[in-house]
């Protein structure tokens, strides 16, 4: 990210603060899924649990899809009311990664409903790795991509990482 220079640094800045806003919502849902299945597993209601996890994931989703068009539509106006007056170099770079990220937000969701569904199961290990495994790919792509395409890669590199972990998540489910 450094070597991209102070512009991409700046929107990278402005991009996580946007993020942050519908990251506390997915992070808000993981934790109600957890709960829910930790109550009810502790009480034996082991199809209600699977019930719960299933209608927490499609509520995820329908949240995921709005958040994606509220971040896409609102960039200008958050990138306004964080910066002020910006270069028009920064404004397209954060307009860029918000519209590429926007279009992985389903799979941020569904990992987070995932999580929400491992810790309820006291299964920790499992949202461990996957952070472990997000992180790896999140790097090493945006590294070799960041000179070619600019903060987007950093967007391509998060979404690759949640469709890896997602996809760990799920062979692990199914397999359960």
């Amino acid at each position: 990210m450094n070597t991209a220079g102070t512009e991409i640094i700046s929107a990278y800045t402005v991009t996580m603060r946007i993020e942050g806003f519908a990251n506390s919502f997915g992070d808000s849902g993981s934790t109600a899924i957890s709960v829910f299945v930790a109550q009810n597993r502790g009480a034996g209601k082991n199809e209600r649990v699977k019930r719960g996890f299933r209608q927490g994931t499609k509520m995820m989703m329908l949240l995921s899809f709005w958040l994606s068009s509220v971040m896409v539509f609102a960039t200008p106006g958050a990138i306004s009311l964080l910066m002020g007056k910006v270069s028009d170099g920064l404004t397209e770079n954060v307009e860029m990664y918000m519209k590429v990220i926007a279009g992985f937000y389903i799979l941020c969701f569904i990992g987070n409903s995932f999580v929400g569904l491992y810790r309820g199961l006291g299964m920790v290990y499992i949202p461990v790795l996957g952070t472990v495994l997000h992180i790896s790919i999140r790097v090493i792509f945006s590294y070799l991509l960041i000179g070619k395409i600019g903060l987007a890669a950093v967007a391509v590199a998060t979404g690759m990482g949640w469709a890896a972990v997602v996809t760990f998540q799920s062979i692990l489910y199914k397999s359960r």
